[in-house]
């Protein structure tokens, strides 16, 4: 082959080489980019526009609970430890009856020097009254744990007879009240379920009672009062007052202090 025919077919061959460079070089240019978005493209800022738009007609809706109002889970009673004043019959002076960490009673005299210790099953509900039980002018000492009464004499022993079962479990009390004056006594008292109840000693509900319950929590044991002819309990709840006739009819609420005038 002749000069002039090779430099023929290295021109030939640099031609084919360049068609081909730009053959690629088109086949993949990138789009205009003032054309049509790509297909993942528009599909990633579709997404991204209808979470806008979500967010935008869809707020967040608040709700802002009322505060917690005075109940008978929120409220606390109450309950008195001690040490509780009683009288001696023997000596006409007046003692302590203390409970002991271990449940236990000790009876002080008015020097402050332990009568007795003796074993108790649970703690005392706020109350130990002073009775008359035998009529005989002689005391003993009236008090409640869990659904239970007991009677001990001065000298720290319980009463034959006792301790006496109630229906309920005692929260509070027991307030006693010997209503003819005769030493037949009754108690009233605050239970667990925030109902207030009468018994006698027998632990036996009087035939006409009906068990007090009002909705809001009682605070105690109820306030005796007579007017005129008739006997009414008040029961302090934790946002009225009740008026309950003896045998446990309501009467009336008041919101503030109890106007009697009213109740005739």
């Amino acid at each position: 082959m002749n000069r002039k025919s090779l430099l023929v077919c290295l021109i030939c061959a640099l031609i084919l080489i360049a068609a081909n460079v730009l053959a690629v070089i088109f086949l993949y240019l990138p789009a205009d980019p003032e054309g049509e978005k790509s297909v993942v493209t528009e599909a990633v800022d579709s997404v991204a526009v209808q979470a806008e738009d979500s967010i935008a007609v869809k707020p967040v809706e608040v709700v802002v609970e009322d505060e917690p109002q005075d109940s008978v889970a929120t409220v606390d009673v109450k309950v008195p430890e001690g040490p509780f004043a009683v009288k001696n019959s023997a000596t006409g002076l007046m003692n302590q009856l203390v409970q002991n960490a271990d449940n236990s009673l000790t009876l002080l005299d008015n020097k402050g020097v332990a009568q007795w210790t003796v074993p108790f099953p649970g703690p005392l509900c706020g109350r130990v009254k002073a009775v008359d039980y035998f009529a005989n002018g002689k005391l003993q000492y009236l008090m409640a744990t869990g659904d239970q009464i007991y009677l001990v004499d001065r000298l720290g022993r319980t009463v034959e007879g006792f301790p006496v079962k109630l229906s309920s479990k005692v929260l509070v009390g027991p307030d006693v009240y010997d209503f003819r004056g005769i030493r037949k006594y009754n108690i009233v008292v605050l239970n667990e379920d925030n109902s207030i109840d009468m018994y006698n000693l027998k632990g036996e509900k009087p035939a006409s009672w009906k068990t007090i319950r009002v909705s809001d929590r009682i605070l105690g044991t109820p306030e005796f009062f007579e007017l005129g002819q008739k006997s009414y309990w008040i029961v302090q709840t934790a946002t009225q007052n009740h008026v309950f006739s003896f045998y446990g009819d309501l009467v009336k609420v008041f919101d503030g202090e109890v106007d009697k005038t009213q109740l005739n």
